[in-house]
């Protein structure tokens, strides 16, 4: 019985199979292109930009929407004074009185 060291039963495994490139019997298929199209090691990147940044959705835009409604200003009169206020706070405490008023929906 002849026995091998590791590495060389690894090459054996590997060009038993045709996955080695170096292996002129190289079996060229899906995920295993032609050597002369593989990616040289050292060499230039195959895609020097990068990856393209994904296309703007629209949450943001939303969120600013949203935001810039919100803390708009509004004058309202109390009794005989005028008083400035956001509107978010506006409607938070008309929420909240209506909810102690019992009612469901804002």
């Amino acid at each position: 019985m002849s026995e091998q060291n590791p590495k060389q039963k690894a090459e054996d495994l590997a060009s038993a199979d045709g996955a080695n490139p170096a292996d002129p019997e190289y079996k060229v298929g899906p995920g295993k292109p032609p050597k002369e199209h593989q990616w040289k090691k050292g060499g230039p990147s195959p895609y020097p930009k990068g990856r393209p940044r994904k296309d703007a959705t629209l949450t943001p835009d939303l969120k600013k929407a949203l935001a810039d409604a919100l803390n708009t200003r509004l004058t309202i009169k109390q009794g005989d004074r005028r008083v400035y206020s956001q509107k978010q706070l506006l409607v938070s405490s008309s929420w909240s009185i209506g909810s102690l008023k019992g009612r469901d929906t804002p």
